[in-house]
């Protein structure tokens, strides 16, 4: 019997697992892929910041992003290459409009006025090899190569598709969840992701960061990628790969080109954009404990009723090189020490909000 089985072998399985076995607990991972791909494998690996001006979720993202950049350099530094990126405005009217930006910047940066469009060196941005980095998480961690079709609780113990564990967390991104909570399933969203890489006479300084994210690449450039909201997989087409050519040299001369690798992954996202880790709830029995909730009361000082060593840790979209670290060190400590999960990830603000709406209050 495990300490920790986990559900998912994506980035957010990955980091949760890393940080666990970090700490002394038995850990297995389950994924019914080959490890690393799908999703993971589509985000692309640029660790670079949220830029814009202050908000909740820049603060949040700041901080993973310092989290983040400092995890990789002292713990796969042969697989984090900090060669800095460059990043070109994207909704800003005017080049000052765009440089006064700077102040919010959680790196050290220098913005480049002599170019057109203006744009600034992140020095502490980078891009990081995602499936050499997920298998080097994974070191020391049993792997189970399955599907998972059931979940039990039987005496404090969970059995995952077999799999016995005393905590459970399921890391499935876009997957549905292996247990059915509506208001886990109707608030996170599937975003279809395609990148590709193409061999080119190019070369790049510095990352990229434009309409597109271009980074130098073993064969050539790497440009990716496509946000598209789906239920369902998207086959991929050289189509969309072509489309990301064309964005890319909005920014760069790329002269001639040949596509040479295609992959895509649907990728999770929650409805406010913050990612999700903590205990999964029970929508049921929270609300037989708590009936008021139904008519739009809060709790306070109360929690909702969870199930018992069961978590969460999903919805980092499109940044979930830079997110899920910094949520899986949050996540294990939760596990391990009890600490508390910080209220804009907690699953239970999904939780009150669904049970908001389906009474119409706001």
């Amino acid at each position: 019997m495990y300490d920790v089985v986990i559900v998912g072998g994506g980035i957010a399985g990955a980091s949760v697992a890393f940080f666990l076995k970090k700490a002394g607990l038995s850990v297995a991972v389950i994924d019914e892929t080959s490890f690393s791909l799908q999703a993971s494998l589509a985000a692309g690996a640029f660790i670079n910041p949220v830029m814009g001006k202050p908000s909740a979720f820049k603060s949040f993202a700041d901080d993973a992003f310092r989290f983040s950049v400092d995890f990789y350099a002292k713990n796969f530094p042969e697989l984090f290459n900090k060669s800095g990126c460059l990043i070109y405005p994207k909704n800003e009217k005017t080049k000052e409009e765009y440089e006064a930006l700077g102040e919010f910047i959680p790196s050290k940066y220098t913005f480049l006025d002599a170019d057109p469009l203006g744009a600034f060196l992140v020095h502490d941005s980078g891009i990081i090899n995602p499936k050499a980095l997920i298998d080097s998480m994974l070191i020391g961690v049993d792997r189970y190569n399955h599907s998972v079709s059931d979940l039990s609780l039987d005496g404090g113990v969970w059995s995952v598709s077999g799999v016995k564990g005393k905590n459970v967390v399921l890391a499935q991104g876009a997957k549905e969840p292996v247990i059915n909570e509506k208001y886990l399933t109707t608030q996170i969203t599937k975003l279809w992701g395609q990148k590709c890489k193409i061999k080119t006479a190019a070369i790049l300084q510095h990352n990229i960061s434009s309409k597109v994210h271009i980074a130098q690449v073993d064969g050539g450039l790497a440009i990716g990628a496509t946000h598209i909201r789906s239920e369902t997989a998207i086959p991929i087409n050289r189509a969309d790969s072509l489309t990301l050519v064309e964005d890319a040299k909005e920014t760069i001369d790329i002269g001639d080109y040949e596509v040479f690798e295609e992959v895509g992954g649907m990728r999770s996202a929650s409805i406010d954009h913050f990612p999700i880790a903590g205990f999964i709830y029970d929508s049921k029995s929270t609300i037989e404990m708590f009936p008021s909730l139904v008519h739009g009361a809060r709790l306070s000082g109360k929690e909702p009723i969870n199930y018992e060593n069961l978590y969460i840790h999903t919805g980092h979209g499109s940044r979930a090189f830079i997110l899920a670290p910094y949520t899986a060190k949050l996540l294990s400590e939760n596990i391990i020490s009890k600490t508390k999960i910080p209220k804009s990830i907690d699953p239970a603000r999904l939780l009150f909000r669904f049970f908001r709406k389906k009474q119409g209050h706001s």
